[in-house]
């Protein structure tokens, strides 16, 4: 099966903003195949102890020649339940009517946490500070990576950098300011960046070389002595020169070792320890490697089925937004549309395990078409529209529980539905919604007495609305319920009003007369009848 989304773009530039409560780890630009839209997508994590429910961003992009439009497009993550660490918006898609999308600028406006606190923010997240290299350690590069493995065998990207507010690893991972190890290779803040201190660093290899030397002065003696052996029963001269010619061959020998370790041997070491990576299924640390080798040897090649295996195995884990982000990245490398597919699937029947029901439903109706998504597309509905129920949220409840139509128990639920989402309307002052929602249900439960309520209240509406006549009929209809009758005078009044407004006197005196002996009891009411009767009478 062919690839839904295809990728257009990868920004691997981490956003932050200060105090902010999430990374922006990466996003991508995508296409979407099937509704043939473009869309974005992000990487969040979730960078302090609190529980996330739900991020609010707003994305802005640059006017262009040809694209003036600077249209803020604002989107909420809902029901996130991300952790410490924890990542979340790769499922997300973000769609645009831009077909081409080489910057933006993003907002994190407001984060809502589980314990009901809302982080808010108006400055736009900016590219982290970039780590300091190994390379500016000069001749003591090589000396802190020979340290760093001494902790742990991983592949050093950059030196340890303090930036206030979070700290990188030597692995490249960006950590907050409080973590005291490393979230992805656990060496600890302290011990790492202990080892980056130009003094300790200036002892070490001092000592590493004292002995490199002594072995090879002692190498060079034991040699020595080998021919000194083999030579004393040889002439005098034949000794001096083959002395010469080892001495000759000795440096030529040093020298090429010596371009050969920064040509072959140093390159040829990271390439063979990122294969015993990869065979050892440390998928990250290989790629990290391969990723450093650029073109030497078959290294993009391996990169490439790094990256597969990886995804595959992040699958078997059930780490599949992770699994996914590594898919796509290979979707214009390999044909890698099944996986996309299978993973998606797995992550949606995950969903629906974790009572997710929301997300997977999403994904189900994305893969219509795949394996029995047909068929538990409908199941989640229900279940989706059960949980609604149970949270109260009957408004999605009922639209679920409609389009269901005579799906299992279904026609009884709805009818529950929309007896309690009736109620809620009455308690959130959504009075056209109750007394229509009443009107339909009948004689159910005490649906007669509510609605009595439900018509007092959506007849205020009317007269809100200006349909004067509806309101009047309705108060009509509930004559003796609380003060029905004086709104009823106050309606037809207004009513009254609106015809003498658009000039309709003989109307508005048809009205008022109707209701001549409750004028003197509305104000205005006897001056407007009086009015009316001298603007006929010039007419």
């Amino acid at each position: 099966m062919a690839a839904r989304y295809k990728t257009n773009r990868i920004f691997t530039d981490k956003l932050w903003q200060k105090d902010c409560p999430v990374l922006m780890e990466k996003g991508a630009f995508l296409y979407d195949t099937v509704k043939q839209l473009h869309l974005l997508q992000f990487k969040f994590r979730n960078l302090q102890s609190k529980v996330i429910e739900s991020v609010y961003i707003e994305i802005k992009f640059p006017e262009t020649e040809h694209d003036v439009s600077n249209v803020p497009i604002n989107y909420r993550y809902q029901e996130i339940h991300a952790a410490l660490h924890d990542c979340f918006g790769i499922q997300s898609p973000i769609y645009v009517i831009k077909k081409e999308v080489n910057e933006f600028q993003l907002t994190v406006k407001s984060v809502h946490f589980q314990d009901k606190s809302i982080w808010t923010g108006s400055t736009p997240l900016t590219p982290l500070p970039p780590p300091e290299f190994i390379s500016s350690l000069g001749v003591y590069g090589e000396t802190f990576i020979q340290e760093v493995h001494k902790l742990k065998a991983i592949s050093c990207m950059n030196l340890p950098t303090d930036r206030e507010e979070f700290w990188y690893c030597a692995c490249g991972t960006v950590n907050g300011k409080d973590e005291t190890h490393c979230i992805n290779c656990s060496i600890p803040k302290e011990a790492i960046f202990q080892l980056k201190d130009p003094d300790f660093l200036k002892a070490r290899k001092q000592e590493a070389d004292t002995r490199q030397k002594l072995l090879e002065a002692e190498q060079e003696a034991e040699r020595l002595k080998k021919l000194q052996t083999e030579l004393e029963n040889k002439k005098k001269r034949k000794k001096v020169l083959f002395r010469i010619t080892a001495v000759c061959c000795s440096l030529v020998l040093l020298l090429g070792i010596g371009l050969l370790s920064v040509k072959v041997f140093y390159p040829e070491y990271r390439y063979n320890k990122a294969v015993s990576y990869m065979e050892n299924r440390n998928y990250d640390n290989a790629l990290q490697v391969f990723e450093s080798l650029g073109d030497y040897k078959d290294s993009s090649k391996k990169l490439l089925e790094t990256k597969y295996a990886y995804a595959g195995v992040l699958a078997e884990n059930k780490d599949y937004d992770d699994a996914l982000a590594y898919y796509n990245e290979l979707n214009d490398s390999m044909d890698v549309g099944e996986e996309i597919d299978l993973v998606r699937y797995q992550l949606a029947n995950d969903c629906v395990e974790n009572g997710r029901y929301s997300d997977a439903l999403k994904i189900y109706q994305d893969l219509a078409d795949y394996k029995d998504c047909a068929r538990r597309i409908p199941e989640t509905k229900y279940l989706l529209a059960n949980a609604s129920m149970e949270s109260k949220d009957y408004t999605t409840a009922y639209r679920l529980y409609t389009e269901l139509g005579d799906y299992k128990d279904v026609p009884e639920r709805i009818t529950e539905a929309k007896y309690l989402l009736a109620n809620a309307s009455i308690e959130s002052k959504d009075y056209t919604t109750a007394y229509q929602l009443y009107t339909e249900l009948g004689d159910y439960k005490d649906v007669p007495e509510r609605i009595t309520e439900a018509k007092y209240h959506y007849a205020d509406v009317l007269v809100d609305q200006g349909d004067y006549q509806e309101a009047v009929d309705l108060y009509k209809e509930i004559y003796n319920y609380k003060d029905s009758a004086e709104l009823q005078k106050i309606a037809n009044f207004k009513k009254a009003q609106k015809f003498f407004d658009q000039e309709n006197y003989s109307e508005c005196l048809f009205t008022l007369k109707k209701m001549f002996n409750s004028l003197k009891d509305i104000d205005g009411a006897t001056e407007l009848y009086n009015e009316c009767k001298n603007r006929l009478w010039r007419q």
